[in-house]
């Protein structure tokens, strides 16, 4: 009986061990203070592209990061974000930010990648 109840255990703590993806939501406010009324997706990709878009400092300091080496680059984890805004009927709003960390060997395409951020909480 032991022996099997510590194998379910370990089974069910494994499952987490072997994840291909981990998703990490946050908000700019809390959601409980918008009852929300409207949901528009603002962005969804690459957190890369993210990163270009909508962060002036990260292309003005793009040129300094040749510290990572192009080996490190071919082993880091595929980032994605899926950024809402949330709005009520006052016009109120908060940004609800999905980042998606996942292993590249599977990898994933942005399409994948957003409906797995879609379904998260």
């Amino acid at each position: 009986m032991k022996k099997i109840l510590m194998a379910g255990i370990l089974l069910g703590g494994s499952s987490s061990l072997f994840a291909d993806y981990e998703l990490f939501v946050t908000y700019t406010k809390p959601s409980s203070t918008i009852k929300s009324v409207k949901k528009t997706v603002e962005f969804t990709g690459k957190y890369s592209d993210y990163q270009k878009i909508f962060n002036a400092s990260a292309k003005k300091y793009a040129n300094n990061g040749i510290i990572v080496s192009t080996f490190w680059e071919m082993h880091m984890d595929e980032q994605f974000i899926r950024v809402e805004k949330i709005e009520d009927a006052k016009g109120n709003f908060t940004l609800k930010r999905t980042l998606m960390v996942g292993d590249k060997n599977p990898s994933y395409s942005v399409e994948q990648a957003n409906q797995i951020m879609a379904g998260g909480k």
